[in-house]
């Protein structure tokens, strides 16, 4: 990216740019926004928002234009205030505004509007309660309606859309401490209504929707020893085979072949209320559903904490930004690739993580190269050209053809003029 940045939102964008907003450089928030084209492997300046904002939601809608709504100005301030940027035009307009809070969650409904739920109504940490209220925004008149509130007020959640059309709450943190409650909303009546508690409180952790249903969570709990998954059918969780590191405030990506990669985070013991004592790492694994097992593969590169992790067109991951520290903050400005389909040949790993090549050197490789970015200072890993399984390369079947025709043609040099030679004197 052009400049370093941590606790940003990053998402992809219909035409297949990624559009990285607001964020914190220093103790900064950020008004500004990069635009990353996969085509040209560029990052160029976008338009600013009218608000500079962390710990704000960001969410596509399916109209292709990304809402994004309240969270932490300077000063610092607190902002209710929402804006929708239309990428399109590449302008961003005002889309009103709620009640100012930051650690909110928001999440597309069926029908095409935004829920927002909870958040902390303070710039700083008093200790107040946390709030309850959700507010839906429909795009088509612009406009914000209340909702029925949470059953638990709470911050620092997750919330995501089940295959249902229903909402999953889960965590967050209330003035009584972390919470392991979670809720349902039902959209269609408009109602909450408690689901099974999770096995662990956790706090600013990942979730993602399987393709079977499944909700998987990970991190957010001090450094807990696994991960979770919830059965909607079943309202159940259970814990499955658990990643060698399960850190605080990690990224989760679904990515296109149905398995999950968790990106970044920080390592035990993180601070609830989000005060120090963390330690970012270089980590990244992959969940895989069908055979319930966790993977260790290629780290993102340096350490980094509050990343975006955004899966491309392609298929690939682009990882950016993120904290290599948190007292005081160090951003990361490095950008790099997961790469699912592409193994790591003599290092025990699974896939590839390295930083983004030039337009000229992405020309001139082939898929299954890895250059080396000195520029950025970051580590990358060699790959060996071993075809992927399944692929043979032309060549290995190329080769023995081209050696039996040279013997066949070999033998009929020598072979023929004698039988000619026989047939004469006959």
């Amino acid at each position: 990216m052009n400049a370093g940045r941590w606790q940003h939102t990053a998402h992809l964008l219909s035409d297949g740019r990624v559009i990285v907003v607001g964020g914190e450089t220093g103790s900064t928030p950020l008004a500004t926004t990069e635009l990353y084209d996969p085509a040209s492997n560029s990052w160029s300046a976008g338009p600013s928002m009218q608000t500079a904002r962390i710990q704000h939601s960001a969410t596509l809608l399916q109209s292709g234009k990304l809402l994004v709504v309240g969270g932490l100005g300077p000063g610092p301030s607190l902002t209710g205030s929402a804006e929708l940027f239309d990428p399109k035009t590449t302008s961003w307009s005002s889309a009103g505004s709620i009640s100012p809070r930051r650690g909110h969650a928001a999440a597309l409904l069926p029908d095409g509007r935004v829920l927002v739920s909870g958040g902390n109504p303070y710039a700083t940490d008093t200790g107040a309660e946390n709030l309850a209220d959700t507010t839906i925004f429909d795009p088509d008149r612009n406009s914000w309606t209340l909702s029925a509130a949470m059953i638990k007020p709470r911050a620092g959640h997750i919330m995501v859309t089940l295959r249902t059309g229903r909402l999953l709450v889960a965590g967050g943190w209330s003035r009584s401490g972390a919470l392991n409650e979670t809720e349902i909303y039902d959209f269609a009546k408009n109602m909450w209504a408690v689901a099974a508690p999770m096995v662990m409180a956790r706090v600013n952790a990942a979730g993602v929707v399987l393709n079977d249903g499944r909700v998987l969570v990970a991190g957010g709990c001090g450094g807990c020893p696994f991960a979770e998954l919830y059965d909607p059918t079943t309202n159940a969780w259970t814990t499955p085979t658990q990643p060698q590191t399960n850190p605080g405030y990690p990224r989760l990506t679904m990515l296109a072949d149905g398995r999950a990669v968790m990106t970044g985070g920080s390592g035990p013991p993180p601070d609830f209320n989000g005060v120090g004592g963390f330690t970012p790492l270089a980590i990244a694994e992959i969940y895989d559903p069908a055979a319930g097992t966790w993977t260790r593969t290629v780290g993102p590169g340096a350490p980094r904490q509050a990343n975006s992790a955004t899966l491309l067109s392609d298929g690939r991951v682009l990882v950016a930004g993120g904290s290599a520290d948190n007292n005081p903050a160090v951003e990361n400005a490095s950008t790099l690739f997961f790469d699912p389909g592409r193994p790591e040949t003599g290092s025990g790993t699974a896939n590839a993580i390295g930083p983004s090549p030039s337009p000229e050197a992405q020309a001139s490789l082939g898929s299954g190269s890895s250059p080396e970015n000195a520029a950025s200072g970051i580590p990358t890993t060699a790959h060996a050209s071993t075809p992927v399984a399944g692929r043979v390369p032309i060549l290995y079947w190329l080769i023995p053809i081209i050696i039996a025709l040279l013997l066949i043609a070999g033998i009929g040099a020598f072979v023929v003029p004698r039988l000619v030679s026989r047939r004469r004197r006959s």
